[in-house]
């Protein structure tokens, strides 16, 4: 493991497609999809927040444990100052702006599903036909676990709630959110073959997280957000997890695994979302939910099952 985190640095690291490489990308894709199902529950205490905080504070977390290694590996911080972390930090903003929006105006069930198409049929579509993909699929079963995968997170992430679309600017919202997810991950894949993980990341979340957080100290006019230090705990934990050891598992696990298959195991996000927030907040887990996490965890086994010999 220290081998694999060490590799993490260097940019262009050929993954292959040995069957051990592919046992470790689908863990460290799965790994990423269980951490980033942790956000909700680790945000709820911190709502007492402007959102403007809520955002700033995990994106500048996150990037701490990228800036720290690196800058002590490389003695400067010049990688923070590089063009190319300028756009996909402006994508990662522009991303989670329009998730903000649309959920306000929509409501978070159906946004988080345009988050979920968006991750787990665009991305994947596009990393194909693209060629970013590295290893080659066998697509008549990775179909068959698209039509498992799919239907059962969406049922999850639906079941019993009510969905609207707001008005014209609603549609917009969410289609933006759609096209958001794929362009910010796939431009960071990019970026990330040619800088290194950590180069990439950095730059990344530092310079909005920064950003939002001066707007945010100007907004609340020097009030203190109420909940004690709880909150502000919870929002670094969630940026070291969600906005730093994730991204790195699910690039990681892209280099390994293929960019696709990464993508499609994050359909695990809401059923683990389901489990995470039945051992915080008490959320039910009922039949019907334990049947489609068993179909979803069936469709992530032969999605894994799709890998070919290398491209």
């Amino acid at each position: 493991m220290l081998l694999e985190m060490k590799d993490l640095y260097r940019p262009g690291n050929p993954g292959g497609n040995t069957k051990r490489n592919q046992a470790v990308g689908s863990a460290f894709a799965i790994s990423a999809a269980f951490i980033w199902s942790t956000y909700y529950s680790l945000i709820f205490y911190a709502y007492t927040y402007s959102q403007i905080l809520i955002f700033a504070i995990p994106s500048i977390a996150g990037s701490m444990i990228f800036i720290v290694p690196l800058a002590m590996r490389s003695k400067s911080l010049h990688f923070l100052i590089d063009r190319s972390v300028f756009i996909t930090g402006a994508l990662y903003f522009a991303q989670q702006f329009l998730i903000i929006l649309s959920t306000e105006r929509n409501g978070s069930v159906i946004t988080t599903l345009a988050v979920l198409f968006g991750d787990v049929i665009i991305s994947p579509a596009l990393s194909i036909a693209l060629r970013i993909n590295r290893v080659r699929l066998d697509y008549r079963i990775f179909a068959i676990s698209l039509a498992i995968m799919i239907p059962a997170s969406v049922l999850l992430i639906t079941y019993g709630k009510a969905i609207t679309v707001h008005g014209i600017a609603g549609i917009g919202l969410l289609f933006g959110v759609m096209l958001a997810v794929p362009v910010l991950f796939l431009s960071l894949n990019m970026l990330i073959a040619s800088r290194g993980s950590f180069h990439a990341l950095a730059g990344t979340f530092f310079w909005p997280g920064i950003l939002s957080l001066a707007v945010g100290v100007i907004a609340i006019h020097g009030a203190s957000p109420e909940g004690g230090l709880l909150p502000l705990f919870t929002l670094i934990v969630t940026g070291v997890t969600s906005m730093g050891v994730a991204y790195l598992f699910f690039f990681r696990a892209s280099n390994l695994g293929g960019f696709a298959i990464t993508s499609v195991l994050q359909a695990l996000i809401p059923p683990f979302t389901l489990l995470t927030t039945h051992f915080t907040e008490s959320v039910n887990v009922s039949l019907l939910s334990a049947i489609l996490i068993i179909l979803a965890s069936v469709g992530a086994a032969v999605a894994v099952l799709s890998i070919r010999q290398e491209s």
